[in-house]
């Protein structure tokens, strides 16, 4: 149970991460 809670917190992280660079791509692009 507590390594399923671990797993979903990094999945979370993850998602974060891929969103963040996802937003930072489309600045980039719009500023060029």
């Amino acid at each position: 149970m507590k390594w399923l809670k671990s797993k979903k917190l990094m999945l979370r992280r993850l998602y974060v991460i891929l969103i963040s660079i996802k937003k930072s791509a489309l600045m980039t692009r719009s500023i060029q």
